[in-house]
């Protein structure tokens, strides 16, 4: 039996307008300022009856919680919207509730049944019909905690998801006996046996690590390898049909479950098709085939998983992932080629990079540009949202690294620059160190709070240019790929 136990309803879902989205969440978590985190963790098919999803949630800003959930169709009857049976969107997509309890602190052993989750619909339903009207982002509505008491009825089976990692476990000022603490201001290959990869001696173009931190893909010629970092051989692989002429290899990306993988590869007469493999099945689509002979330079998954974004020349299309050979829209502002995009799930925002050096910010949501900025005159190679959404970073071909407060629309003060063209930067999970990896070969970690500082360490074991720099969701690791054909994993000194 649990006792004084506390709970708060929540909600995800979308309107016609508007895509998924946090729309009910509680306080301690509002006021916490991570609210979309529900959006980002929550996953899975609509619930069969007697089940419902399981999930628990390490080291977030709010402390760690349970959150234990279903997923229903929304119709006209259970919202109390006009209309009869599912409602949809504005493309006619059918909309489904995401709704549940949150529980503070880890609960393997908690008893919940349907009751349970119908009395939270009760509560979040009105918020939503509200939510229902709006065409543009609202704030997120926060919910009142309410007592739970351990009910007697029959339990519902719960699906129990991989616990998600929101940040890095806060270490004691004065650790007890026998912990580790890491510095982070100094990094190195433990066992060369394992920590490196190569694959048939071909350059690595660009790399993706997936949700468990334990597994990654790169992207070679035409084929696209998956990794343990444990193992020293491949777990997995895709491959494309032909060579790309010219040289450029779209980079790839997986989504926030880990289960799909995006790139492009070259068919036919030298046509760009925007692929996307599934690894539970296996399965490969061919969403849709952008332009010839001007390579796609970038894809990114939007928020929710449902949408590709893919850039070739001046043009960012945006194709469906669920169905094969269906656009749903075009970007098209920008007067020379883009060449990386970088997504933010918070706000659901699309930022873009193109060759004459402009940086602009889409609203996802209606495909509008709301903010575009120039570094400086160079290409922009690389950008990277803080995992918070509060920063954006570029690396470009002038060997700038600059970094945006997004909410402000101001540069954040930093003075990092290189030599040698930027070209991949990316975040640490908890937003406060970001990589560089630059065509001197050398790997850089900078820290954001001392903006004037120089790299707090500098990584050189690649022969070659860095292609790639990713950190694992845990924090615990950075991958980089190199010209060289090795993929590296560096990990904090203990």
């Amino acid at each position: 039996m649990i006792d004084n136990l506390k709970s708060w309803c929540f909600l995800v879902s979308r309107n016609p307008y508007l895509d998924y989205r946090t729309v009910v969440a509680p306080n301690f978590i509002c006021e916490a300022g991570i609210g979309n985190i529900l959006a980002r963790v929550t996953e899975g098919d609509i619930t069969e009856q007697g089940t419902a999803f399981y999930r628990e949630i390490l080291y977030s800003k709010a402390a760690e919680f349970t959150i234990i959930y279903r997923i229903i169709e929304a119709t006209a009857e259970n919202t109390g919207i006009d209309g009869n049976g599912c409602l949809k969107d504005s493309v006619g997509r059918e909309i489904s509730l995401i709704e549940g309890l949150v529980f503070q602190g880890l609960l393997p052993n908690i008893v919940v049944t349907e009751q349970n989750l119908e009395a939270a619909h009760q509560q979040v339903i009105s918020y939503y019909r509200e939510f229902w009207e709006s065409l543009t982002r609202i704030s997120i509505f926060p919910s009142e905690l309410i007592e739970y008491i351990e009910p007697s009825g029959q339990s519902l089976n719960l699906i129990k998801l991989t616990a998600y990692v929101a940040g890095e476990k806060q270490q004691l000022s004065l650790p007890q006996k026998g912990t580790l603490e890491l510095n982070y201001g100094s990094w190195k290959i433990i066992d060369k046996n394992i920590d490196e990869k190569i694959y048939n001696n071909e350059e690595v173009a660009s790399l993706a690590v997936f949700p468990d931190s334990e597994t990654f893909a790169a992207r070679y010629d035409c084929d696209i390898v998956v990794w343990k970092i444990s193992e020293k051989e491949p777990i997995s692989k895709f491959s494309g049909t032909r060579k790309p002429l010219g040289g450029f290899l779209t980079p790839i990306v997986v989504n926030s479950t880990g289960e799909l993988i995006a790139t492009a590869m070259i068919e036919g007469f030298d046509e760009n098709k925007i692929k996307l493999y599934n690894l539970k099945t296996n399965d490969c689509k061919d969403l849709g085939t952008q332009g010839q002979f001007k390579r796609v330079k970038a894809v990114v998954f939007s928020p929710d998983s449902k949408i590709v974004f893919s850039a070739s020349g001046e043009k960012i299309k945006l194709w469906d992932a669920e169905c094969e050979g269906i656009e749903r829209g075009e970007l098209s502002d920008h007067s020379d080629d883009v060449r990386c995009l970088a997504v933010d799930s918070n706000k659901g925002l699309l930022a873009s990079g193109d060759r004459r050096g402009y940086i602009k910010l889409w609203k996802i949501s209606n495909k509008k540009a709301i903010l575009t900025i120039q570094p400086d005159q160079f290409p922009i190679n690389s950008l990277a949202f803080s995992p918070d959404g509060q920063f954006l970073v570029s690396g470009s071909d002038g060997g700038a690294i600059k970094v945006w407060n997004v909410k402000t629309e101001k540069e954040y003060p930093v003075d990092w620059k290189q030599s040698q063209p930027i070209n991949c930067v990316a975040f640490s999970p908890n937003g406060s160190l970001i990589a560089t990896g630059c065509d001197n070969t050398i790997i850089k970690i900078w820290d954001l709070k001392n903006p004037q500082s120089s790299p707090i360490c500098r990584l050189k074991e690649h022969d070659k240019a860095v292609t790639a720099v990713v950190f694992t969701p845990d924090g615990k690791k950075l991958i980089s790929g190199s010209k060289d054909g090795t993929v590296r994993v560096w990990r904090p000194v203990q």
